[in-house]
């Protein structure tokens, strides 16, 4: 009979005769080795068991597809990060274009494309002529237009490019012109051009001589004032000190009708004239002043300090401007003057009357 009967045996009966101390030590022995073999089954039937579940849960989440000639496996779709690359702007169309502050005209076939707009714009010229009129810029802003050769920078100015062949026109302001070769550079200001390399200036020519003073007032006289204002104009950006080319000036405009350029034109005789000129430009300014008396008391007032041809005329004028004023007390003082001073002349006659 096997331990393992013999063990069962005395167990359940007690008839087998108890195993001896080396016995029961060899029995403790085997029960622990057979233990430990069932726990190293137990283990490996357990990691079967998961393997084949895991590997049933892939065959589900990757099951391959069915193609048209048998059993094929697709990879999954990646998406691409690249951005495309941006479009290139279209060219800009004839006519004209407002740029924030600044404007630009394209002309019937050019070719420009807008690169940049802001405070700081740029610009591609392809073909053809654009002109610009560009705001100030301050600091670092700029407009520049830029063709296969050069490159045109500006900070405020009106000017026009031509690509081929290459030309630029100031109208106002500067521009600098930058060689695309080899970065040389030429300022050109306005009125004048950059073309084959160069700048080009205008040649200034001396204005004709305006004719002389007798002969603008030969013009007057015969009513051509058109041409005497034109020559006394000129005369005056000459000179602006001439007297006489003022009191012309305000005889032409009385005549032409404006009392206010007129007076305007006294006014100017008296602070550059001589003093018989400045009292003379007085008395014609309060003349034609006859119904702002206050102005005609000062002018007259500052006119009869000075004795003069027609201080019994301006002496009558003054009377009726403090009389305008409702000052009829100065209206009399001055009107008894006037009788005094100018006595047994019409002068004197007619302040008399007006005593009465």
């Amino acid at each position: 009979m096997s331990w393992e009967t013999d063990l069962q045996d005395w167990g359940d009966t007690r008839t087998a005769p108890a195993p001896t101390p080396d016995e029961a030590a060899a029995l403790v022995a085997k029960a622990r080795a057979r233990k430990h073999s069932l726990l190293i089954t137990r283990r490996v039937t357990m990691g079967s068991t998961m393997a084949l579940a895991a590997a049933a849960l892939l065959a589900i989440l990757f099951q391959p597809k069915l193609g048209p000639t048998g059993w094929t496996w697709s990879p999954p779709h990646r998406v691409a990060t690249t951005e495309p690359a941006a479009a290139e702007p279209s060219p800009m169309l004839e006519g004209t274009h407002q740029l924030q502050d600044d404007q630009l005209q394209v002309d019937a076939g050019a070719s420009v494309v807008a690169l940049r707009t802001g405070p700081t714009t740029r610009l591609r010229l392809d073909a053809g002529t654009v002109t610009a009129t560009v705001s100030h810029r301050t600091g670092s802003e700029t407009f520049s237009i830029e063709t296969t050769s050069h490159t045109v920078t500006v900070i405020g100015t009106e000017f026009s490019v031509q690509q081929s062949p290459f030309s630029v026109r100031v109208t106002r302001g500067t521009v600098v012109v930058e060689r695309s070769e080899d970065g040389s550079q030429w300022r050109v200001s306005a009125g004048e051009s950059f073309i084959n390399g160069a700048v080009e200036r205008p040649v200034l020519s001396r204005p004709t001589p305006p004719p002389a003073l007798p002969a603008l007032q030969t013009m007057v006289l015969e009513g051509d004032l058109e041409t005497a204002r034109d020559g006394l104009t000129q005369r005056l950006q000459d000179d602006p000190t001439d007297a006489a080319a003022w009191r012309l000036l305000a005889q032409l405009e009385e005549r032409a009708g404006d009392r206010n350029a007129a007076v305007e034109a006294w006014m100017t005789v008296v602070r550059v004239g001589s003093t018989p000129h400045a009292q003379g430009a007085r008395y014609e300014a309060a003349r034609l002043l006859s119904d702002q008396p206050d102005r005609v008391i000062l002018l007259l007032t500052d006119f009869l300090k000075v004795d003069h041809p027609l201080a019994g005329e301006a002496r009558l004028r003054l009377a009726d401007a403090y009389a305008a004023t409702g000052d009829a007390e100065q209206s009399r003082a001055v009107l008894e003057e006037a009788a005094k001073r100018h006595a047994g002349t019409s002068i004197g006659r007619k302040a008399r009357r007006q005593l009465r």
